[in-house]
This record gives structure tokens, C-alpha cells and sequence, in this order.
């Protein structure tokens, strides 16, 4: 099973309501969907979801804790976009 599928499974399995993530970086207050970043990190090449694969494997996948993760991940993808856009 390709890092994918089994990416797809688990948010099919798990994530069972959906959220939006609201914080701030650098002064800039981000809203960012649960379904959004379900789509972004499905989208991702299997090398980059690796360490997604990695922590869902080891955590107790409850729709809570998969939230807390997809916030963190919307968190990570904020910073990475700032960075790379200056």
C-alpha cells in the first residue's frame, strides 16, 4: 500500500467531523479547513508524506487527535508558504 492510499484510508477511518484551524503567524491570522488540508497532503509526493505516515502510525487515532495533527500540519504549511514566498 503506497503512503497515499494508506493516508487516504486512515482519514476515511478517523476524520470524522470536519474544522477549521484559525492562528496566527507573523502577525497574520490564517484560516485553514480541515478538507483543505486533507486534499493538500493527499496531493503530496510519497517521499514528503512519509513523516505524515510516520506520526499517524504512531498516534491513537481518534477524530480529536487527528485534528490536533491537520492543525499542525495547516500550521507547518502557513510557515512553509511564508518562507518560501519572502
Amino acid at each position: 500500500m503506497s503512503y497515499k492510499e494508506e493516508c487516504e484510508t486512515f482519514f476515511q477511518a478517523h476524520l470524522k467531523t470536519t474544522s477549521r484551524y484559525v492562528f496566527t503567524y507573523k502577525e497574520t491570522m490564517h484560516m485553514m479547513d480541515s478538507d483543505y488540508m486533507v486534499i493538500e497532503l493527499l496531493n503530496a509526493s510519497e517521499e514528503e508524506l512519509w513523516p505524515v505516515v510516520k506520526r499517524m502510525r504512531a498516534m491513537e487515532p481518534s477524530d480529536k487527535n487527528v485534528h490536533q495533527l491537520l492543525q499542525h500540519f495547516a500550521y507547518i504549511y502557513v510557515i512553509g508558504y511564508r518562507t518560501n514566498k519572502g
